[in-house]
C-alpha cells in the first residue's frame, strides 16, 4: 500500500509495484493515480497529452503484471521443453520432428472427424446453405487491411515490394496507403485495385518521440465511383499456397470500427444490410441482394439464390462496390473468402 509509506520507502520500491496499490484502490487515488501511465520527464511533450488515458484504462503497471505473469508462464513451457529434449538424449531436430509429425498427424485427425463428433460447433449463422464442412475444414484467407499484420509488413495486401522483417512492429517501410481525406470523394484509377486508406485523426502523429498505438483499423475505400478487387491476389496464392480453384465461393466483407463512431458521411454496415440501396456490390458481376450477420462487423454476402459465389475461369473472385450519394463512402476492413 503506498499510502503507508514515506517517500523514502516509495523510492525503494519495485518500479512495477510502486504507485501501483493506494489504500484499496489500484492505480486510481493519490500517487498511483498521478503515475498511472508513463511520462515523458520534457513537461512539453505532445506524447504527455496523447489519447486514451482514462479512469477505466489499465495503466501501465497492470500491464507489466499480466506480461509478467504469461512470461513465467513461457519460461515454464519452455524449460520444460528443454529438460524434454535433455532426458530423450536425442537430437533436437529429430526431436522437433518427431514432436511436430504428431502434432500434424492430430491436426489431420481432427480434421478427418466428422464435424457433428466436435461436439461444441453450431450451424453457422442458422445459414443451411453455408455449410460447416466448408468454414471449419476448407481452405480460407483474410485479405485484411488492420495493423499489424503479416499481410501488410510484407507487401502481400497492396503487392509492393515484400519485406523480411515484417516483425518489427514499428516498421516504417510498408505501403500505408492514402489519408482517406484525400480520396474519399474521388475517382478511383479502375486499372488499380480498390484503394488502402488510414483515417490521420487516429493516429496521433503529433507524438514522434515514442511509439504509443500499433494497432489501426485501416481500411479499402468504396466511394460513389466504381471500384473493385479481384481476389486472391498473386502474393497471397503465392505466400500462402492457395489454390484459387480450390475456394467454394463463401465471401464475408468486414467494415471498420470507428472507436465512438464513424464520421457522418461514412454508410454504416447496419445501412450497408439495410435494403435501402445506399450501398452496391458485386461478386464476379452477380448483384449481392442481401447479408448473413456474422460477429460484430461483419457479414456474409448473398445474392438471389444464396450465399455461394461462383469464381472466374481463373478460380478468383472480383468484387466491386460503389455507394449511391457522392457525398458518402464506405470503410471496409477485410474481405474472408472460403
Amino acid at each position: 500500500d503506498t499510502d503507508l509509506l514515506s517517500e523514502v520507502e516509495i523510492a525503494k520500491m519495485p518500479e512495477f509495484v510502486r504507485a501501483f496499490r493506494c489504500g484499496t484502490m489500484i492505480e486510481s487515488t493519490n500517487l498511483c493515480g498521478e503515475e498511472k501511465y508513463t511520462m515523458d520527464p520534457d513537461p512539453e511533450e505532445p506524447c504527455n497529452k496523447r489519447d486514451y488515458r482514462v479512469s477505466w484504462h489499465p495503466g501501465w503497471k497492470w500491464q507489466a503484471l499480466y506480461g509478467h505473469v504469461f512470461s513465467f508462464l513461457l519460461i515454464e513451457i519452455v524449460n520444460d521443453a528443454l529438460q524434454m529434449i535433455k532426458a530423450e538424449g536425442s537430437d533436437p531436430k529429430a526431436l522437433f520432428d518427431t514432436l511436430k509429425a504428431q502434432e500434424d498427424a492430430d491436426y489431420q485427425k481432427l480434421k478427418d472427424l466428422p464435424i457433428d463428433s466436435w461436439g461444441y460447433v453450431d450451424t453457422i449463422l442458422n445459414a443451411t446453405d453455408i455449410p460447416n464442412e466448408v468454414i471449419y475444414k476448407k481452405p480460407n484467407f483474410c485479405h485484411t487491411a488492420k495493423l499489424p499484420s503479416q499481410i501488410r509488413f510484407k507487401g502481400i495486401l497492396t503487392e509492393v515490394e515484400m519485406k523480411e522483417d515484417y516483425k518489427k512492429y514499428d516498421n516504417e517501410n510498408f505501403d500505408k496507403g492514402f489519408s482517406v481525406n484525400e480520396i474519399k470523394y474521388t475517382e478511383n484509377d479502375p486499372e488499380k485495385p480498390m484503394p488502402l486508406a488510414f483515417a490521420p485523426e487516429i493516429y496521433q502523429s503529433s507524438c514522434t518521440k515514442h511509439t504509443i498505438q500499433i494497432d489501426h483499423p485501416d481500411f479499402f475505400v468504396a466511394n460513389s465511383y466504381p471500384t473493385k478487387i479481384l481476389l486472391p491476389n498473386p502474393s497471397e496464392v503465392a505466400e500462402y499456397g492457395i489454390q484459387p480453384k480450390e475456394l467454394q465461393g463463401y465471401i464475408t466483407m468486414c467494415t471498420a470500427l470507428c472507436g465512438w463512431g464513424c464520421p457522418k458521411d461514412t454508410v454504416s454496415l447496419k445501412r450497408m444490410i439495410n435494403g435501402t440501396g445506399e450501398f452496391e456490390l458485386s461478386v464476379n458481376g452477380v448483384q449481392v441482394v442481401n447479408y448473413t450477420k456474422f460477429g460484430e462487423d461483419c457479414v456474409f454476402m448473398r445474392h438471389s439464390g444464396g450465399h455461394k459465389f461462383a469464381p472466374n475461369s481463373d478460380g478468383k473472385f472480383e468484387i466491386s462496390a460503389k455507394t449511391a450519394d457522392p457525398k458518402m463512402y464506405a470503410r471496409i476492413s477485410a474481405f474472408v473468402i472460403w
